[in-house]
């Protein structure tokens, strides 16, 4: 699929587009056909960014791997 201005690839299947304000940003995290899959958004609560997925999205481990590492390098 194509991906937007600002887009970043997250693994071979997905990609995360900010949509939010910096310097907490929220990110949409979409497969590799467009469809959209959970949104990575900072938790203030627990002072770091998370995942919130979408209803019956499904997640290999590899892919699990890939998204906690992009939450961890937009860490403060």
């Amino acid at each position: 699929g194509r991906e937007r201005e600002g887009a970043v690839k997250i693994g071979k299947y997905m990609t995360a587009t900010p949509v939010g304000i910096k310097p907490r940003e929220v990110y949409i995290v979409s497969d590799r056909h467009g469809g959209r899959l959970a949104f990575v958004e900072w938790y203030p609560r627990w002072r770091q960014y998370v995942v919130d997925p979408q209803e019956g999205a499904v997640f290999s481990a590899d892919c699990l791997r890939d998204l906690a590492t992009f939450c961890e390098e937009r860490a403060p």
